[in-house]
């Protein structure tokens, strides 16, 4: 069932600021809320929403390699380091991939400016929010937001 959740939290956290805390207490709710909502999807919904998530973990792959949600940094012996998976990290970036498909030869151009900022963007992640703190909404939004600044930045930077 965790693919399942995984494939859910995509779809809904592309819709997270539409999270509102007064009515529902906990991200779990939210995500209740987005399923139950799903519910009502048609055909050419689901269809259309197959190819997203299809484009966006294939663009994840051609960036990352073969374990793109477990990521890679320096550690203290300057060695790269493939850590375990984290939701939090999946997250970020598939919800910011997913929000530049239209810059998918871009994004691809530059992989190892992606791989690098992505490096430096985990090495200053003091709070660990990309690697299993921060349940909040705040939190939801300020990983997925940094990552997808950093897309940005990589795309609209002259070589």
């Amino acid at each position: 069932m965790e693919d399942r959740e995984l494939v859910l939290r995509f779809f809904a956290f592309r819709h997270i600021d539409r999270y509102v805390e007064q009515s529902m207490s906990t991200i779990k709710e939210f995500l209740d809320l987005y399923m139950k909502k799903s519910l009502a999807f048609n055909d050419e919904d689901i269809k259309f929403l197959k190819i997203i998530f299809k484009e966006t973990l294939e663009l994840a792959h051609s960036i990352y390699g073969d374990q793109p949600f477990k990521p890679l940094w320096l550690d203290e012996t300057q060695s790269k380091r493939n850590l375990i998976f984290y939701k939090e990290y999946y997250d970020a970036v598939m919800v910011g991939l997913s929000n530049h498909r239209d810059d998918i030869d871009i994004l691809i151009e530059r992989k190892n400016e992606i791989l690098k900022a992505t490096e430096e963007l985990l090495m200053e992640d003091k709070a660990q929010i990309f690697t299993g703190k921060g349940g909040k909404k705040e939190d939801i939004q300020a990983r997925i937001n940094r990552f997808d600044r950093m897309l940005s930045q990589i795309i609209n930077s002259r070589v």
